[in-house]
């Protein structure tokens, strides 16, 4: 059964990630009064979010700076996002995160109302910080490979642009 979950406004929003670079899960959490959303995401959407949330800011009253906030334990998510979204409403003066469930993948035709979604309200001071910390962790992930630009393993590293045959260690 899909939910239609609204925490207006977040009092808690936080991106944040479990395990070691390379066997990382990327998870936003928020929790407002009355409920608390975890989201597992991938890295990509993390890159994507934390670049449109500083893009987003760039002209805007921001407010007092905020530092990020922390994954609240136990993490376990409730779903594993699909798309998300990110906006501002002037008249409120909040960011508008939307995010919608992903399709489990054996369901090859999936109706959109089946899929569960959030609308989180931010204080731009907090997009701000989860900006930041989305760019902390997308960055402090595995070194990238010079050439191939492909995350180096430490167990050795199988170079397309080298044919794969000789590994960079």
């Amino acid at each position: 059964m899909p939910e239609e979950i609204e925490i207006d406004p977040a009092e808690h929003i936080a991106v944040g990630t479990i395990g070691g670079p390379g066997q990382r899960a990327f998870y936003i959490q928020a929790r407002g009064a009355y409920r608390q959303l975890t989201l597992l995401v991938e890295k990509a959407q993390v890159q994507a979010l934390a670049e449109r949330a500083m893009t987003i800011l760039e002209d805007q009253q921001v407010g007092p700076e905020e530092e990020p906030e922390e994954l609240v334990e136990p993490v376990q998510p409730d779903w594993r996002a699909g798309q998300l979204g990110l906006g501002l409403d002037p008249d409120r003066k909040l960011a508008l995160m939307v995010a919608q469930e992903a399709p489990q993948p054996d369901d090859e035709e999936v109706d959109p109302e089946a899929l569960s979604t959030a609308r989180l309200w931010l204080r731009p001071a907090q997009l701000a910080a989860l900006g930041r910390r989305g760019l902390e962790l997308v960055n402090a992930g595995r070194p990238l490979c010079a050439l191939c630009g492909l995350p180096l393993d430490p167990s050795g590293h199988l170079c397309p642009r080298k044919n794969g045959k000789s590994p960079v260690f």
